[in-house]
């Protein structure tokens, strides 16, 4: 897996991320009916866990639909985690 990141904040000035249109649900995500590379919203997903970290500088955590569900969870992964503060139970909009 390769990611492009920027080289310091001044590479990102003008930017603006595209917005997506509508809220999508993990169920489309896992059962691949998104394709790669598309930009979703999850929104008023809950988190399953705080913060986990492996041997990379990178984080991730785990949320899930409220109402639960066969492939209602998926696992965020964070590049930065200045600013974050993620807890279980907590109600997130992520894009």
């Amino acid at each position: 897996e390769f990611k492009l990141l920027p080289g310091s904040t001044d590479d990102l000035v003008g930017y603006q991320a595209p917005e997506p249109m509508e809220d999508t649900p993990i169920y489309d995500i896992q059962s691949d009916a998104v394709s790669i590379g598309t930009i979703v919203m999850l929104e008023g997903v809950v988190a399953s866990t705080g913060f986990t970290w492996s041997d990379s500088a990178e984080a991730s955590f785990f949320v899930q639909e409220p109402t639960g569900g066969a492939r209602s969870g998926i696992q965020v992964f964070v590049a930065d985690t200045t600013g974050l503060d993620i807890a279980p139970g907590d109600e997130l909009t992520i894009v």
